[in-house]
């Protein structure tokens, strides 16, 4: 197994089992961006409303680069062909929708999710960056537990939850 992994990050391919040593300058900034953007997710509206979009742009444009100078690292799945019949089924079903305003906003908000695991695959490529990954995640979740507590504490409403 170690002989196929040595052969593969000598031919410059990513595998599962490779460390952050071995990726571009481009693929590491693409990989702090997303880190980034997974920790300000958990977030939500906590602190700015636009602090995760920034973040959000900036992975989608990074990771745009790194796939037009490098291609990808993954093999996709069948999970990424349904989130792209899922797409196309949002965007057909606009066309018979009541409130077009809405069916718009609505489906352009869940191509914006869909597109996370395209730039999860592409971006997230070895064991490292999944742990750091879901570290980012963990932590950004506890950091929305601490200003959930410090509204609550201090009476301010969010006017989101009515509270």
């Amino acid at each position: 197994m170690n002989d196929i992994n040595t052969a593969a990050a000598q031919t410059g391919n990513q595998t599962l089992s490779g460390g952050l040593k071995e990726l571009s300058l481009i693929h590491k900034v693409s990989l702090y961006s997303v880190l980034c953007f997974i920790f300000l997710i958990p977030w939500g509206d906590g602190i700015w409303d636009g602090l995760a979009r920034v973040f959000g742009i900036l992975s989608f444009g990074l990771a745009s680069l790194l796939l037009i100078t490098e291609g990808t690292h993954k093999k996709f799945s069948y999970f990424h062909l349904f989130v792209l019949a899922l797409w196309a089924w949002l965007i057909l079903s606009v066309i018979w929708t009541l409130d077009i305003n809405r069916g718009i906003d609505l489906t352009s908000r869940a191509i914006q999710i869909m597109l996370l695991p395209f730039l999860f695959s592409l971006i997230i490529t070895n064991r490292k960056s999944i742990l750091l990954a879901y570290q980012s995640y963990v932590l950004g979740n506890v950091v929305a537990a601490a200003i959930i507590l410090y509204n609550y504490l201090n009476g301010i409403q969010s006017p989101y939850y009515n509270r």
